[in-house]
């Protein structure tokens, strides 16, 4: 087949080269996000995949206490939310910047 002959055949179905083209470029695109998915480790923080129950109920059932935005703001209710920011900044701050701890099942509060 000559180079005109397959320009020609491509012009006369733009339409369906190009859904072939948008479906090829689709799938490369999702093999590549789910190998980086794989790769990098977020897997395993996946707690919406089937084998993990037990453990998203342990993580969903965990009080956790939070500001409520009800309510007047006065004094009081600006303090109980300055606490539970510096509670919350405190664990944040205690993680490191660059570390592996940062990102282990216990900092991520993964682990029952």
């Amino acid at each position: 087949m000559k180079w005109s002959e397959v320009v020609g055949l491509v012009t006369r179905h733009r339409f369906l080269f190009a859904i072939g083209g948008v479906v090829g470029i689709a799938i490369i695109m999702t093999a590549v996000s789910l190998s980086l998915y794989v790769t990098s480790g977020t897997s395993r923080l996946d707690l919406s995949r089937p084998g993990y129950e037990s453990v998203r109920k342990d993580v969903q059932d965990r009080p956790e206490e939070t500001f409520n935005s009800d309510g007047p703001i006065n004094k009081a209710a600006l303090d109980e939310f300055d606490r539970l920011l510096q509670k919350r900044r405190a664990n944040l701050n205690g993680l490191g910047d660059f570390e592996d701890t940062s990102l282990d099942d216990a900092s991520l509060r993964l682990t029952p």
